[in-house]
């Protein structure tokens, strides 16, 4: 599977076929699917189909929303389908979120576990990771990490956790100005959703 250097992340109501043809074509190696995809993946399947040889990923699969056992179905028929195109991100979500949450530690290793029993290959995952013991875990149990709505410093702390093997995947968002009151407002609507989570919010 070539993830290639840089990928595109896209919310999952904004990618259809012909977009995620124009990301291919433009020689991006992997699209992130975002916005906690639903246990069918839409719009993944569609993606995959439409394209030639570009990774598709989920970016991330809500562990409170989507049951493993779902996710992994999932898997097999994407995997079965485009070998060596789809790898399943799998991650705990927010607080705020979800009613159910609890114990998260434990709640990814029970989701992780459960993904294995049902024949996801370690390889064909990635864990969302933004603190030390759950960037730790994303290394032992997946290919690798994908922090979300992270920093350049943050990038260089996840890489000491991780160690130079592991698959680190961060999505940083950009703005093109270098004027800092320009900037920020041109970013702060984009991001004033996550100031709301408290872990982001933390991190």
């Amino acid at each position: 599977m070539e993830l290639g250097r840089y990928g595109v992340w896209i919310h999952k109501d904004r990618l259809d076929a012909q977009l995620a043809r124009e990301i291919e074509a433009l020689g991006y190696g992997a699209i992130w699917v975002g916005a906690s995809p639903t246990g069918d993946l839409s719009p993944v399947p569609a993606a995959l189909a439409a394209t030639e040889r570009i990774v598709l990923t989920t970016g991330v699969v809500n562990m409170w929303a989507t049951p493993p056992e779902e996710a992994a179905a999932a898997y097999h028929r994407l995997a079965g389908a485009f070998p060596g195109r789809f790898l399943l991100g799998t991650g705990i979500g927010h607080r705020e979120s979800s009613a159910e949450y609890r114990s998260p530690y434990e709640t990814i290793v029970d989701y992780l576990d459960r993904l294995a029993a049902a024949g996801v290959p370690a390889a064909d995952q990635v864990l969302a990771a933004l603190g030390p013991r759950v960037l730790r875990l994303a290394g032992e149990r997946t290919r690798g990490a994908h922090p979300y709505f992270t920093t350049p410093a943050h990038t260089r702390f996840a890489r000491e956790q991780l160690g130079a093997g592991p698959l680190l995947a961060p999505e940083q968002k950009i703005v093109l100005s270098t004027d800092p009151a320009a900037a920020r407002a041109i970013g702060r609507p984009t991001v004033s959703y996550y100031l709301g989570r408290i872990n982001y919010r933390n991190n």
